[in-house]
C-alpha cells in the first residue's frame, strides 16, 4: 500500500508502470477532483478523458504488462494505492486443482536395491580419447 500525493499543476504524471500483470487499486483520501487514466494527455481535470476518482470509493484496474497508468489534479490531493499481483498460469493451476482435490506431487519412485549404484545413461568418450580404426600399416 502506498499513499502519493498529487501535484497542483494541471500536468498529467505517470502513476505506475507495472512489470507484470497486476491489480491497482487507487482511493482519493482528500476532496479532489483527480482524474486517472491510460492517456497520457489527461488534461484539463474536468474534460472526461479519465475516471474521476470520488473521495472513500476504491477504483480497480487491470493493467497488462507495458500499460501505464497517468494521473492529474489542480490541487494538492492525498491518493491511496494498493497494489496486488495477479498470479501466474501455474499457480491458478495449482489453486484449481487443491480446489478439485487432485495431487499435485508426483508418486515417490521406488527404493533402490541395497548395493546397486543407479547411473545415467552411458556416455561416449571424446573423439581424442576413442581408439583409431583402420589398417595397420607394417
Amino acid at each position: 500500500m502506498y499513499t502519493y500525493f498529487t501535484r497542483a499543476d494541471g500536468v498529467t504524471h505517470l502513476l505506475y508502470d507495472p512489470k507484470q500483470q497486476l491489480k491497482l487499486r487507487l482511493e482519493l483520501e482528500t476532496a479532489g477532483p483527480v482524474s486517472v487514466g491510460t492517456r497520457e494527455e489527461l488534461g484539463p481535470v474536468l474534460s472526461g478523458k479519465g475516471i474521476l476518482l470520488t473521495t472513500g470509493l476504491e477504483q480497480e484496474f487491470v493493467l497488462g504488462l507495458g500499460d501505464r497508468i497517468f494521473i492529474i489534479a489542480e490541487t494538492t490531493d492525498r491518493v491511496k494505492l494498493i497494489v496486488e499481483p495477479i498470479p501466474y498460469v501455474p499457480e491458478i493451476l495449482e489453486l484449481m486443482q487443491k480446489e478439485a482435490g487432485i495431487s499435485t506431487t508426483a508418486s515417490p519412485a521406488p527404493p533402490a536395491k541395497p548395493g546397486v549404484v543407479q547411473r545415467g545413461p552411458a556416455k561416449r568418450p571424446p573423439l581424442a580419447q576413442r581408439p583409431k580404426l583402420g589398417r595397420k600399416k607394417w
